[in-house]
């Protein structure tokens, strides 16, 4: 197989190496074995954090189709339901696509098997529909083989032929989530702006009432000081009449007294 006839994308050059001894020689586990370490000690630096993993994810998806290999499989199978653990669901993505469009290549009991098993679980614990729809895909154009030896699990046919029994169905739910996941988003944003104006409108309440028990405080600081100029002031003495005459009389009362003799 040659790596430039199905891999249209760009090849990260800290990939390519490692890509063309895959390609080279898949079946061999002496040749597989150090690259593949290699490429996986150093690509799965963080979950999600290396576009050169998500390259490898997708090498699996295609090569192992044509190209099927245990020791390959097993390790695509592991770091994908890692990232997924992580809720990083690209790697159990391509192995959904590797499932499904390879069983109608090649089919494989313990492969269909892992397939069921992991759509349930991508189900039922990471509340995904993509492994769901990846089986209806595979049921509807292809299917299993007459002589397989293998009944669909009894809970994905019900689900298969009840809530998701077309493409159609699956559009429906998966609008109906995000609609759902929107609306929730628009609740907490409202929640957290209700709760920022209540708060804003607690502190310019609390400002208020600072301000006025301040200019409470500065009134009576006012009128305290008032009071002490007042009581420091000396007491004014009251004008007392003059007297100018004998014996104490006032000048008019002698003019009066001598206009009388």
């Amino acid at each position: 197989q040659n790596w430039q006839h199905w891999q249209p994308w760009y090849i990260p050059p800290a990939l390519a190496a490692h890509a063309h001894a895959l390609t080279a020689d898949c079946t061999v586990g002496s040749r597989y074995a150090p690259q593949q370490a290699d490429c996986v000690v150093l690509l799965h630096a963080g979950i999600g954090q290396s576009e050169e993993m998500n390259t490898l994810f997708r090498f699996w998806c295609y090569f192992l189709r044509d190209n099927f290999n245990d020791k390959m499989y097993n390790d695509f199978k592991k770091y994908a339901d890692e990232d997924a653990a992580a809720e990083y669901m690209y790697g159990m993505e391509c192995l959904f696509r590797f499932y499904s469009y390879g069983l109608e290549k090649g089919f494989r009991v313990s492969l269909y098997q892992d397939f069921e098993q992991l759509v349930l679980k991508e189900y039922k614990v990471y509340n995904s529909l993509y492994g769901l729809e990846k089986l209806w895909a595979f049921h509807h154009y292809s299917g299993l083989p007459k002589d397989a030896g293998v009944d669909i699990h009894p809970e994905l046919k019900e689900l298969l032929e009840g809530p998701f029994k077309n493409l159609e169905c699956f559009r429906e739910e998966q609008a109906r989530r995000r609609a759902a996941l929107e609306a929730s988003d628009k609740g907490e944003k409202g929640k957290c702006h209700k709760q920022g104006h209540k708060q804003q409108h607690h502190q310019q309440q609390q400002h208020s009432n600072d301000r006025q028990q301040q200019h409470q405080h500065l009134q009576q600081q006012g009128q305290q000081q008032t009071q002490q100029q007042q009581q420091k002031q000396p007491q004014q003495s009251q004008p007392q009449p003059q007297h100018n005459g004998t014996n104490g009389l006032p000048l008019a009362a002698l003019e009066a007294e001598v206009k009388a003799s």
